[in-house]
């Protein structure tokens, strides 16, 4: 299937589908680096085609007004949630932030 897709409909493709959908599984699960790595490397595999990288991921996850595809790191995204999950547990009126709150 990568084959009838251009470069950018595979860009795409890899933004919404991938990456998108990880955002709800990292929200439950703690990706650990070896799974991040190869999302990563089958992401760019992908995006390339099987073929020699033109470019480095972290070159392709820079915003595009740096020269980049505007991709996200799957770490990054990562460690985002996490501090989102704590930032919620600091400031919202649940039972759970309570006794954190409390003993600070």
């Amino acid at each position: 299937m990568a084959k009838l897709l251009s470069f950018v409909d595979r860009v795409e493709l890899v933004k919404s589908v991938l990456l998108n959908s990880l955002n709800n599984c990292v929200q439950t699960y703690k990706v650990s680096c070896f799974i991040s790595n190869e999302l990563e490397r089958i992401s760019a595999n992908f995006i390339w085609n099987g073929k020699m990288h033109a470019w480095s991921w972290n070159s392709m996850c820079k915003p595009k007004g740096e020269g980049g595809l505007c991709l996200r790191r799957v770490r990054n995204t990562t460690e985002v949630v996490g501090i989102k999950l704590v930032w919620r547990l600091f400031t919202s009126n649940s039972l759970w932030a309570g006794g954190c709150i409390k003993n600070m």
